[in-house]
């Protein structure tokens, strides 16, 4: 004899006008989460930068006041709001396609009041933005992203730009410094723009 589960018994008993109020909700829901999916197969998985490597990559550049660094894939913020604890003149500026993650970053710059003034988060594909006024560009995303990335950046970025990969370098492309790496911190490479536009076309000119 079938035995059915109690509690689907009584799922399945419950009116669609009890379920209805539910449905926006749900489907909101999903539709916010799903963003989690969409910039891991657009870039990378959300995964934060440590502190301390956040903090190898704030004292390891030299950053004016004034100067604009944007984050692509963003996150939650850390990297922009460490960048500014070091360096409270300049711009920082991140780009995160994934809503939960962005939300807490956005909830801590609103904690952090005047100090992370200079902080701007938005919820946007980083892919279609312009980064040509950057002095510098922080990234960690996945190696097959980065060749994606490539043609954007020399195509954008002015030749004293600096770009910062975390744990993965551009292949093929010597780096002009590397902070951290040590065993406890995961490396940082370090490019200039004019250093990745000279390897594109060094690669265009020898295919």
């Amino acid at each position: 004899m079938l035995h059915r589960d109690p509690k689907q018994r009584i799922f399945t008993a419950l009116p669609s006008e009890f379920m209805e109020p539910f449905l926006p909700l749900a489907i909101v829901t999903f539709a916010i989460f799903s963003t989690i999916a969409i910039g891991a197969l657009s870039a990378a998985p959300w995964v934060p930068t440590k502190k301390r490597d956040r903090d190898t990559v704030a004292r390891g550049i030299n950053l004016r006041p004034g100067a604009k660094v944007y984050d692509l894939g963003c996150g939650d913020g850390s990297m922009l709001f460490s960048l500014v604890d070091v360096h409270p003149d300049i711009r920082a500026v991140g780009y995160e396609i994934a809503f939960p993650p962005l939300a807490w970053g956005w909830f801590r710059k609103w904690r952090g009041g005047s100090k992370y003034k200079n902080v701007s988060m938005y919820w946007r594909d980083f892919w279609a933005k312009d980064v040509s006024d950057a002095d510098a560009v922080f990234m960690f995303l996945m190696s097959p992203a980065y060749a994606r990335m490539l043609p954007k950046l020399t195509r954008e970025l002015r030749d004293e730009a600096i770009v910062i990969l975390e744990c993965w370098p551009f292949e093929g492309i010597s780096y002009d410094q590397k902070l951290g790496g040590d065993g406890k911190n995961l490396p940082m490479f370090v490019y200039s723009g004019a250093k990745l536009r000279a390897a594109q076309t060094n690669q265009k000119t020898s295919a």
